[in-house]
């Protein structure tokens, strides 16, 4: 027994449905045109697809943490609260 037939058909039709939205999708997207870069590359600058795999591979392990709060602006506003 197979996914497809064990459901029924209102699953063979939503994922015909998925697949032909998914596709068209994908096909605008590859037919929009390219933009030329105008920018000049640095002297010894990697390639853009180097500089595109080292973006993503830091964006995707970056550890994200908050800075502690200014110690100076807490006693401030502590002070002037309590002397209400």
């Amino acid at each position: 027994m197979t996914l497809l037939s064990s459901h029924g058909p209102a699953l063979t039709v939503a994922l015909a449905v998925f697949v032909i939205g998914t596709l068209w999708r994908l096909v605008g997207v590859l037919r929009l045109p390219r933009r030329p870069d105008l920018s000049p590359a640095r002297e010894g600058a990697p390639s853009a697809l180097a500089a595109a795999w080292h973006a993503n591979l830091r964006a995707m392990c970056a550890i994200r943490v908050r800075a502690p709060p200014r110690t100076s602006s807490l006693n401030a506003t502590r002070s002037t609260s309590a002397s209400r």
